[in-house]
């Protein structure tokens, strides 16, 4: 705790202001945009003065070419301004990450995550409260469809999409924090950990409970690298059950255990698809629907594999809408996706590996996630690049420190 106090100063409380705006849906609800916008420039001022504005005007500009292509290749039918705004709001954390890159030192590094776990913990409960009483909340948050119900959400502090994706991304950088906190942060941040995952299985998101559990596994193996055959043995025997039918038949019968009516829909869809039903005959309470924009995404993207279809014109019929891959394939096809493979390789280099090149599995699982988020849904949130940039960088920037200290 005396780490984290004495790490306060002007700038670094900043940082955590933008933190609890981020992580606390209530605070940004009751903050009008001008309040938002204030530690970011207070922090902006502060690289400007130490180290000039170069490093962050790079990578802003990598992030605005990203923002223009989503926009030209998937969300040209919608308001310019507003749609690179959003965008650009959405890559604040490279601006954390140049910040700490001056004024980085293992206890402010640690001390930031640990306030990031506690605002994480706050939400979390009171998302896991509001779903008692509104159980569809955080799904229905995705497409803020009743106003006065998303209004009323927001002020019961209650996490939507992005906000349980990011969970997902957290769970090995928290087993991380776990691991470097002292007796009394252990139980603290162990507690966190389950919180995370309760939260996650609360919200009936059934991608990001599967990811958190593949998540999970992927942790266990880093921790006891002897049980990596026993992995792979399993994953072996799920892929050869699932061309006899008798996964299809144990995740139907799954299906029918589960509470939540959107999880057994998507596991009733998933033993339907591994039947070999076709997605267009596919008709569960949910329908089917995504499976449908995925295919047409697919189908697009199969159509013109190279340039894609909204390079020149454009028709958001061709897109999924649910999958940045899908969509991206979709609109501009091979040229678009090593585009974009670029764009992030050139952030993660800027950010994540600027000091230490050995990329920690704690750093590798939260980027895997993503791509995985991605290839399913929309994945750009100022949540989920928090992890994979900010928190990831500091998870290098820490365990660099110690391998010089071990040395």
């Amino acid at each position: 705790m005396k780490d984290i106090l004495s790490s306060f100063n002007l700038h670094f409380s900043c940082a955590v202001f933008f933190l609890l705006i981020a992580y606390c849906p209530a605070v940004d609800y009751r903050c009008d945009w001008f309040v938002t916008i204030l530690p970011l420039l207070v922090l902006i001022y502060s690289i400007a003065k130490k180290m000039g504005l170069p490093a962050l005007t790079k990578l802003l500009l990598v992030a605005f070419l990203y923002s223009l292509f989503e926009y030209w290749v998937m969300h040209r039918q919608v308001d310019f301004v507003t749609e690179i705004r959003n965008h650009m709001m959405a890559f604040t954390p490279l601006l954390l990450c140049v910040y700490f890159d001056k004024e980085y030192s293992r206890k402010t590094a640690l001390a930031f995550i640990q306030i990031s776990l506690i605002l994480v913990l706050i939400t979390s409960i009171t998302t896991i409260l509001g779903l008692d009483v509104y159980p569809d909340a955080s799904r229905k948050l995705a497409s803020r469809g009743n106003k006065l119900l998303v209004d009323i959400w927001y002020q019961m502090n209650i996490g939507g999409f992005d906000f349980i994706y990011s969970l997902v991304l957290l769970l090995p950088i928290t087993y991380w924090m776990i691991q470097r906190s002292d007796k009394k942060f252990k139980i603290v941040n162990t507690i966190i950990f389950i919180i995370e995952l309760y939260c996650i299985y609360k919200s009936s998101y059934t991608t990001a409970l599967v990811m958190s559990l593949i998540s999970l596994c992927m942790v266990i193996v880093n921790i006891q690298p002897h049980l990596k055959p026993f992995f792979y043995f399993l994953g072996s025997v799920f892929f050869l059950l699932s061309g006899t039918g008798a996964l299809s038949d144990m995740i139907l019968w799954l299906s029918t255990q589960v509470e939540s009516s959107y999880v057994a829909d998507r596991l009733l869809q998933l033993s339907m698809v591994l039947n070999g039903t076709d997605v267009n005959d596919i008709g569960t309470e949910s329908t089917n629907d995504r499976l449908v924009l995925y295919k047409t995404a697919l189908d697009s993207f199969l159509s013109s594999p190279i340039w894609g279809n909204n390079i020149s014109t454009f028709n958001k019929e061709l897109l999924a809408g649910h999958s940045v891959v899908l969509d991206t394939l979709a609109g501009a096809g091979l040229i678009g996706i090593v585009f974009v493979i670029v764009i992030f390789k050139k952030l993660f280099k800027s950010t994540v590996t600027r000091v230490n090149n050995k990329v920690s599995s704690f750093v590798v699982i939260p980027w895997v996630m993503f791509i995985a988020i991605s290839a399913g849904n929309p994945s750009a949130f100022l949540l989920l690049y928090m992890v994979i940039f900010t928190f990831s960088s500091l998870v290098q920037r820490v365990e660099f420190e110690e391998n010089q200290e071990y040395e």
